[in-house]
């Protein structure tokens, strides 16, 4: 039954056509950077990684930065989540839904499935179109397979925690815009404490994504603490007010 609910949730999300949205974020954003290193690399930004002693992937993640994809990763996790909302909402499917010999449990969970596969896909892509953006200019030094890598696992991560915390959302409000105003909020103020240097941003997890750039072993141990433990409580707490939660 679970596999049933996974396939009818891609189903949906195809006639949301997210597909396009998850292809626009990360394609959109290395043209944008394509741009940018076509006017300034040789010029600019090469010259300033020489005398800075940076190599120019390290200049490639920074340009990345201005863009601002990993300050609003958690808005982009709770969008993906929120169009597989927005069916039971707007048609009023949760009490066809619920009258089902469906386990509550299963339905938030093909829910989670799907909305992990699509924000597994996105980051993916973001991170072969940095790889892309290099072999184009030329990059001499080696692809840094090791920061793409951890890079790729603390985004998702963090995309995952997110998604925890906004499955809760969903479920207590009917208007799905008030996730997206939250995740916006939060992802513009967690940005500001983060290079504010405050303590909260340690164990904030609307700003976690950001530590995928800068990778302190420290900063990186405490973020997976916490990330799993929201995971595991978190999983636990939504799944108790789901099954106890009369009204839709």
């Amino acid at each position: 039954m679970l596999v049933n609910l996974i396939k009818n949730e891609f189903s949906k999300e195809k006639r949301n056509l997210v597909i396009l949205f998850i292809l626009a974020i990360p394609l959109g954003v290395a043209a944008l950077l394509c741009i940018d290193f076509f006017i300034r690399y040789e010029s600019w930004l090469l010259p300033q990684a020489m005398e800075k002693g940076l190599t120019s992937w390290q200049v490639l993640i920074k340009e990345q930065r201005i863009l601002y994809f990993n300050d609003f990763m958690p808005m982009f996790a709770a969008l993906i989540l929120v169009t597989l909302f927005e069916s039971e909402y707007k048609n009023n499917s949760w009490t066809f839904l619920l009258t089902q010999p469906i386990k509550r449990s299963n339905i938030l969970i093909s829910k989670y499935i799907v909305a992990s596969f699509y924000s597994t896909i996105m980051l993916l892509l973001n991170m072969i179109s940095l790889i892309i953006v290099g072999i184009i200019f030329k990059f001499k030094e080696p692809i840094p397979w090791k920061f793409l890598i951890v890079m790729f696992v603390i985004q998702l991560i963090s995309s995952l925690v997110i998604m925890i915390i906004h499955l809760f959302i969903n479920l207590k409000n009917k208007n799905l815009l008030i996730s997206l105003c939250i995740s916006a909020v939060l992802s513009v103020v967690s940005s500001n404490i983060y290079y504010n240097d405050s303590f909260i941003k340690n164990i904030n997890p609307y700003g976690f994504s950001l530590f995928s750039i800068t990778q302190g072993k420290n900063e990186i141990t405490l973020v997976l603490i916490i990330s799993i433990s929201i995971l595991l409580i978190g999983s636990l707490l939504v799944k108790a007010y789901f099954n106890n939660k009369k009204i839709y």
